[in-house]
């Protein structure tokens, strides 16, 4: 009895130290990263090459096409005949509009005599001079009628692609032929409406990179910027390649090959700043992203309500409201923290 006495006592013992010892707590670490303005934007966009001169000739009468001796990529001289239509009904137009005309100016010469002669009144001459000039109009709208029956190469080019073929009948204005000039390259790519708000920055520096050389950076101009959005897709653009260590001679670059247009957006202002997009919080019940901004005074964390803008990169997202240059964030372990915990800092990485 005695023993047993003992060991329940050491028991009650044992138990009373463990539920008066203090529990040991520790603070979270998280990594931060401080807030500041891009120095520069980088955005890449998709964009093909396309030829500065080209052009896609048709008839501007219709017929059949009795001579289209051009295949794609046939190289084609300025002025050279590149395809006919049958010229035989403008030829007869032709024929009998210069019959009138012959007339029609005999007519006036005759009744210009006759009114030296006081033999006809004025009125009389009048009408048969007006019946001249649009007979001779007629007679001359033949004639170009008839010359449009053979379509010429504008410039000294290349045959991109062919839409008819010999003996086919064509509408007027109907495409028969597409020529280039492959030594006249340009870049062409889309950008948001978004991202056109970037072109107002006062230093945008443009990069081209073509797939077939990657790595290799050439520098770009641009040369014009259509405002207005194609389909609700964007704003088309298009640069010219500007860098003197570019050359066609060197760089096997053609009309159809794809490439990535670079925009450096030199960010003068301090009105772009950005965060990594680990940082983001994405909380199914908030609408609005959001982010944990830490309190050196503290050491605490808080979820903080920003507003989100372009991509920049692989890994930064802009921010256009609720931070500010200097403000900590949270970039690494965010789904851990709760709001008003105490945590330790181990590190701060640059962004």
């Amino acid at each position: 009895m005695r023993n047993f006495f003992l060991t329940a006592l050491a028991s009650l013992m044992l138990f009373s130290c463990i539920g008066t010892s203090p529990v040991q707590t520790f603070d979270r670490i998280v990594h931060i990263g401080e807030v500041q303005p891009l120095g520069y934007v980088n955005k890449s966009f998709a964009a093909v090459v396309e030829s500065a001169e080209q052009t896609s000739l048709a008839f501007q009468m219709g017929g059949e096409i009795i001579e289209l001796n051009v295949m794609a990529g046939d190289v084609v001289r300025k002025g050279e005949v590149v395809a006919k239509v049958d010229p035989t009904d403008s030829r007869l137009q032709m024929e009998a509009a210069k019959a009138l005309y012959i007339t029609a100016k005999s007519e006036k010469e005759r009744y210009q005599r006759l009114l030296a002669k006081d033999v006809i009144s004025k009125q009389q001459y009048e009408a048969a001079s007006a019946t001249y000039v649009s007979r001779k109009s007629a007679y001359e709208n033949t004639l170009q009628m008839l010359e449009n029956t053979e379509i010429f190469a504008p410039f000294t080019g290349i045959v991109e692609q062919k839409f008819a073929e010999a003996f086919q009948r064509v509408q007027p204005a109907q495409q028969v032929v597409k020529i280039i000039n492959p030594d006249s390259l340009e870049v062409v790519f889309t950008i948001s409406p978004t991202d056109s708000k970037l072109m107002d920055a006062p230093k945008v520096q443009y990069y081209v990179e073509f797939d077939n050389y990657p790595g290799v950076k050439f520098k770009a101009i641009l040369k014009r910027y259509i405002d207005v959005s194609i389909g609700g897709e964007g704003f088309p653009m298009v640069v010219a390649i500007s860098d003197p260590n570019f050359s066609l001679k060197k760089y096997n670059i053609k009309a159809g090959y794809t490439c990535s247009v670079l925009m450096a957006v030199e960010n003068t202002q301090n009105d772009i700043l950005a965060v990594p997009i680990s940082a983001i919080y994405a909380d199914k019940q908030a609408k609005e992203s959001q982010v944990w901004v830490y309190n050196p005074t503290t050491s605490t964390v808080n979820l903080t309500t920003i507003t989100t803008g372009e991509l920049f990169g692989s890994d930064m997202i802009a921010v256009t409201h609720g931070l500010k240059i200097g403000d900590r964030v949270v970039t690494a372990g965010i789904y851990q923290l709760t709001k008003g915990e105490k945590v330790k800092v181990l590190k701060s990485p640059k962004y």
